[in-house]
């Protein structure tokens, strides 16, 4: 007699084994990849503006991808497409040469009768620069030491020094391996998020009847991320012992390898399509204009605010915080690994096995409140943290923040969507998130940079502690619940993932 719970299903492996690469490639490189540019002597509010815009152009690549995948009916195309565009973009990254970092310093002396004053350009080593600038200050503070010593052995007097660090992002754009590294990210932001909407579309489309059990394949991406994120962490501190400076080339061989690989599986997937399904824009539309969408699209943009935020600067804030505890802290790159395996295996992986639960049991607009209220209080936390090993017991919050959202998100738009629109609905959404991220960038990376880490998660935790009162009065007057809860008890099937 066979037993079906022991049976395994041949056409959902390959969508198994893409997350398992993908996330396990390229979730844990995704976290370092700011702390990589910024080394590369990129300063923290150009790397908000790099993560900002990339995005946005991001955004429209993933509209035209969702639109052009359901009306040629091109997923696996489109896949490829974007799988391959990933791999460039981040492997180029590493590969770009370094942006020289130059900027005025000057020395001014006066006398009783007159005042002088030299200024000079001085470009050092960005690896002197990042991630405390001390060793920074101190190169440029000898060379001004020796025009200082001139000044005064002519019998000038009243001699001080200063250096202009205003104009750094400036004379940083007028570098071309700015615009090599940007264009770049831009490669890469562009196929992250184009990847992310067709391996959940296609997903849906191997489903098809069976969408709760959406998380038995996506909770394999969440392990792989978790344990090569750990992996990752200690190769790079390992490979980059008696090194000047952390070199990733081991996570981003790992990422090319994986990625390259997934390329091949997905090129042989079988995608039982439905050519006769025509995309109905006039069904979308009246879709789109829904009070209670609209308002889960809002709650979806600020959920996307947050968690760019988090994304960008997240482990540079790590590694800041690991510095002011211990200037000669030892295992950055491994707290680091340790912080993406935390937020994985710790945060997502439960939630993706208990969501399917969780929105049956609540429904979709509740659900995302919970998301809301959960990166309220990561913010905050964030905010006080001061001991480096205690980022590890807040990752726990990435499950209901970021897994349950992903869930929640991919569920909602695979019930709405009409027939032949799956991809076009979850591009939708997704856009949404998008937007958030687009603006997370430069408005983080400013506060970050002139307010400091801990100012600006506590902002943020009161910009989405207080949309969250604004979300559930909205959901209130538009009739909380009803044609949500409609939607997830007519069939069993539309429920959201369950591992």
């Amino acid at each position: 007699m066979s037993c079906k719970m022991c049976s395994i299903n041949k056409n959902l492996l390959p969508i198994k084994l893409h997350y398992i690469l993908r996330l396990g490639g390229w979730g844990g490189l995704s976290l370092m990849l700011p702390v990589l540019v910024r080394q590369k002597g990129v300063p923290e509010d150009l790397i908000g503006l790099m993560w900002s815009i990339a995005p946005v152009i991001g955004l429209i690549f993933n509209s035209l991808a969702g639109t052009i995948s359901d009306y040629f009916k091109a997923h696996r195309l489109v896949f490829l497409m974007s799988i391959f565009a990933l791999n460039a973009g981040v492997t180029s990254v590493y590969f770009m040469p370094d942006v020289p970092t130059t900027v005025t310093s000057s020395v001014h002396s006066s006398t009783n009768s007159s005042a002088a004053a030299t200024e000079i350009d001085i470009t050092i080593n960005n690896s002197d620069m990042y991630p405390s600038n001390g060793e920074y200050i101190s190169q440029i503070d000898g060379v001004l030491n020796i025009l200082s010593n001139n000044i005064t052995s002519e019998g000038v007097q009243n001699v001080t020094k200063s250096v202009d660090m205003g104009n750094l992002s400036v004379k940083t754009m007028k570098y071309p391996q700015f615009w090599f590294i940007s264009f770049a990210i831009l490669m890469t932001m562009v196929g992250n998020v184009v990847v992310v909407t067709m391996e959940d579309s296609v997903c849906f489309i191997l489903l098809g009847t069976e969408r709760h059990n959406y998380g038995k394949q996506r909770m394999w991406g969440t392990i792989s991320m978790g344990i090569f994120a750990i992996i990752i962490g200690a190769l790079v501190d390992i490979y980059s012992r008696g090194l000047p400076e952390k070199d990733y080339f081991p996570v981003i061989a790992l990422c090319f390898t994986f990625l390259l690989v997934d390329f091949v599986f997905v090129s042989r997937m079988e995608l039982p399509v439905k050519k006769e399904e025509k995309l109905n824009f006039s069904e979308v539309r009246q879709i789109i204009m829904d009070p209670k969408l609209l308002i889960v699209m809002m709650s979806i943009t600020v959920s996307g605010l947050i968690l760019g935020t988090i994304w960008a600067f997240k482990l540079i804030v790590v590694e800041d915080v690991a510095m002011a505890w211990d200037k000669n802290f030892a295992s950055q790159k491994l707290l680091s690994g340790l912080v993406v395996g935390f937020e994985t295996i710790g945060g997502k992986l439960p939630f993706f096995f208990f969501s399917g639960f969780i929105i049956e049991k609540l429904g979709h607009i509740v659900v995302f409140g919970i998301v809301l209220i959960s990166l309220t209080l990561r913010c905050f936390l964030y905010s006080i943290v001061s001991n480096p090993w205690l980022f590890l017991p807040i990752e726990i919050l990435n499950g209901p923040s970021f897994g349950l959202l992903l869930a929640v998100m991919g569920s909602y738009a695979s019930v709405k969507a009409p027939p032949g629109a799956e991809a076009t609905l979850q591009a939708i959404l997704r856009g949404s998130f998008w937007l958030g991220i687009s603006c997370a960038g430069v408005v983080a990376g400013i506060l970050i940079q002139n307010m400091g880490s801990a100012f600006t998660f506590l902002c943020l935790g009161l910009i989405v502690g207080a949309f969250t009162v604004v979300y559930t009065l909205l959901q209130l007057i538009a009739g909380k619940g009803t044609s949500n809860q409609e939607n997830l008890k007519s069939s069993r099937n539309d429920v959201s993932p369950a591992a």
